[in-house]
């Protein structure tokens, strides 16, 4: 027999020996697809940036259209679950007893002040006990204050002076998921520690039970130990890994094609003109009727999907309606799907997954009209 030969047949028995080993001690298989499992669970289910349906009290000192208006931007959202309270006093009691992460006070001069050059005041008290929470609640409720005002200027005809407009678009993730940020990076501490683990414990398991020692006096090289010790754990670490990137893509849904289909799900971005296209992969949008005709609480969009094609499967938290004008496809939504043809006329509600599809070889054509923060 052959040198090359005999290093060959000692490394096939080692890595024998080893899957053996791993058979014999469900220890190892543990660590690589229990532990994985468990740790996915416990932080993907566990830890979540997301805020949604934040319980904020309402005090209204003296109720008003106006101040109707007002507080129906934080009963229309899914980011907030408002409370009225009857007074400040109710209020700072609920939020010392942590049942409300906010207040939101209306003094009773709001809806005069509010129609004055002056302007009315609105007092906001977030729970800063946690930190975190408190910037994120305070940074949605800026954000409803916003909304309202531009939505309240546009009704009056008037136009807030803004000396510089920020458009943002987010490429992965647009829905801004923070699951679909954290399980990724889980992914690979997880099977960091996992491989250390798994190979740490088999030497000092040889060491302990004295068989290293037998294995030094063999004519094994060094070498030959490293691979064989190597080989059957790192099998078990793959197997472990695609575990967890099966519970990554179909248990907390982040999507494992996002790379794969970059040009479809790219959020179109810059400047917005009308008669603009923009142009992604099977698809193009043009944006007929928006903020410069005029429209500033909607946007008329049209998509035409070329032959194989279909739009990004996405979520977002507003409606929208859809009006076919050519062809023939496939829309989804959430779980179901249905056949469109020119004519038909579908809504899509907020917070639910949906997806055209093209069933032809012609191009699919449909008239999407959404909320202006939708315009994208």
């Amino acid at each position: 027999m052959t040198a090359r030969g005999g290093r060959a047949m000692r490394l096939r028995g080692l890595i024998r020996k080893e899957f053996l080993q791993i058979l014999r001690d469900p220890s190892s298989i543990a660590i690589a697809f229990v532990l994985p499992v468990a740790l996915l669970l416990l932080f993907g289910y566990g830890l979540s940036l997301d805020v949604d349906h934040v319980p904020v009290a309402v005090v209204v000192d003296r109720p008003s259209a106006d101040s109707a208006d007002f507080t129906a931007a934080f009963e229309g959202s899914r980011y907030f679950s408002p409370r009225r309270m009857a007074g400040m006093g109710k209020a700072t009691e609920a939020l010392l007893e942590g049942s409300v992460d906010a207040i939101v006070h209306l003094r009773s001069d709001f809806a005069a002040r509010e129609r004055s050059r002056a302007g009315a005041a609105v007092q906001v008290i977030v729970n800063g006990v946690d930190a975190n929470n408190s910037r994120l609640v305070e940074g949605y409720l800026d954000g409803a204050l916003s909304t309202w005002l531009l939505q309240r200027a546009a009704a009056q005809g008037l136009e807030l002076p803004v000396p510089v407009g920020i458009e943002h678009g987010v490429w992965y993730n647009p829905d801004l998921r923070s699951r679909n940020f954290l399980v990724p990076g889980l992914v690979v501490v997880i099977m960091t520690l996992t491989g250390a683990l798994l190979t740490a414990m088999v030497m000092a398991r040889e060491w302990e039970r004295g068989t290293m020692e037998a294995l030094l006096v063999t004519p094994v090289a060094a070498g030959e130990i490293m691979v064989g010790k190597l080989v059957p754990y790192f099998v078990l670490g793959i197997g472990g890994m695609l575990l967890s990137v099966a519970m990554a893509r179909w248990l907390f849904g982040v999507a494992a094609e996002m790379r794969a289909r970059n040009k479809a799900v790219l959020l179109a971005q810059g400047r917005r003109e009308t008669g603009q296209r923009i142009e992604r992969e099977f698809e193009r949008l043009q944006l007929l009727v928006g903020r410069d005709e005029g429209w500033t609480d909607h946007a008329m969009r049209l998509f035409t999907v070329g032959k194989g094609g279909n739009t990004p499967k996405h979520s977002h938290p507003w409606p929208h309606i859809n009006y076919v004008v050519s062809g023939c496809g496939e829309l989804l939504i959430g779980d179901k799907k249905h056949e469109v043809k020119a004519g038909s006329v579908a809504y899509v509600p907020d917070d639910t997954e949906h997806q055209f599809r093209n069933l032809t070889e012609d191009d699919f054509v449909f008239i999407c009209i959404v909320p202006s923060r939708g315009e994208y």
